[in-house]
Formats: structure tokens, sequence, C-alpha cells
């Protein structure tokens, strides 16, 4: 789920510590200053869409932690994956939205999947060099190496 400030802003990744837009604009020569919007369509030139595992929850904060189980409806994902056969990998930012992904979507995991290592501020432990080191494969998935 996007965090608190993310979703007054209405953008994902709109946390200014969030390394997300850093990290694309690197990895496919972007501009991670660029207005929101133009940083979706870059987003999309590469063949990424963005989507939460959940459509909604109940939360506390922004802590993925802190999201009731109870709670939580996931997106339609299995639908979108039906319908788009094209969409041949699933990419998570980070094991909250991997593990959630596999809760409910369990039959779904045959699918390439691979989990990334998460551009939260709260992961401050990987600097931006080092996410760009580790998800580098999904930019080398979508250029065909």
């Amino acid at each position: 789920m996007p965090s608190v400030q993310s979703l007054k802003q209405q953008a994902y990744y709109g946390h200014p510590r969030n390394r997300f837009w850093p990290l694309i604009a690197a990895l496919f020569d972007g501009d991670a200053q660029a207005p929101y919007a133009q940083r979706v369509q870059h987003l999309l030139n590469q063949d990424i869409a963005l989507w939460d595992v959940l459509a909604r929850c109940i939360r506390p904060g922004s802590a993925d932690a802190d999201i009731r189980s109870d709670s939580e409806i996931p997106n339609r994902i299995d639908r979108l994956l039906n319908e788009h056969p094209g969409i041949t990998r699933v990419y998570f930012n980070g094991a909250a939205a991997q593990t959630c992904f596999h809760r409910h979507f369990s039959h779904l995991t045959t699918r390439n999947s691979q989990r990334l290592p998460s551009t939260s501020p709260a992961n401050a432990a990987w600097s931006l060099n080092d996410l760009i080191r580790d998800w580098a494969p999904l930019r080398d998935s979508l250029r065909g190496a």
C-alpha cells in the first residue's frame, strides 16, 4: 500500500526519501524530478506497470508491518494477468508485497516472479547503488538480456 504521504499526493512513491523514482531514473535513463505524470509515462514506455497487491486495508501509519491482515482486500491481479497474457513477469518491491501476493494469489505462484529489495526509506541499509545493482534484472529482462 502507498504510504500516508503518497496517498495524500495521489502518487506512488511520494515519500521524498523513497528511492523508487531515482532508481527507475538510473536504470532507464529517466528524470526522477520530472512531474509525476511524466514519470509514470516513462514507466509505461519501458513496459512497466505499477499496481499494489492490495486495493484496501486498515493500517495505522505507513509501515507495511502494521497492515491488519483481516482487513486486506486484494486488487484483482489474477484477473489482470488472465486478461493480459503478455504480462510474463511480476516483480515485488520488497518482501511485504511478495508475502501479501502469495497470501492472496497462491495459485499464481507459477508465474515468473521475483522479489526485489524495497525502495522504502525503512530499508535504509541499502544504498541507491545497492538497489541499482539488485534491480538490474528488471531492466535486463525488459531489454531481453
